[in-house]
């Protein structure tokens, strides 16, 4: 279980760089959390299905390494299948202590405000 944490702490391939991303039409959605903590999604599309994704995490190593397994699983899925989060097992597979499964309640909660902002856009 910890070694899997600290791989998905570690990868750093889906944090969003906007000078990287100048060019793509990038979906956002932000959830912040009283003490600051926060989570960016970025979804790029092509006929409702995530062709890219990326994130910006401020918060506690689980919540930069659930975030990372989530982004990482997204990609080439529907939003109605992204939107699903209990179905990708992110709380099992990584272990999550009690006292830290709130933070997939942070993810959902972006992940909610970027399909607000896709669907305005429709």
């Amino acid at each position: 279980m910890e070694s899997l944490l600290r791989q998905y702490f570690s990868d750093n391939n889906s944090v969003y760089i906007a000078s990287d991303h100048a060019d793509i039409n990038y979906h956002t959605g932000v959830a912040i959390q009283v003490n600051g903590d926060f989570v960016k999604l970025y979804l790029n599309l092509k006929e409702d299905r995530i062709i890219e994704a990326k994130y910006n995490v401020s918060g506690c190593p689980f919540m930069i390494a659930i975030t990372a397994f989530y982004i990482e699983r997204i990609k080439n899925k529907t939003l109605l299948e992204a939107a699903e989060i209990q179905d990708f097992n992110i709380e099992k597979t990584l272990e999550l202590p009690i006292n830290k499964k709130d933070r997939l309640f942070l993810l959902e909660d972006a992940l909610k405000n970027c399909i607000k902002q896709i669907n305005r856009g429709k």
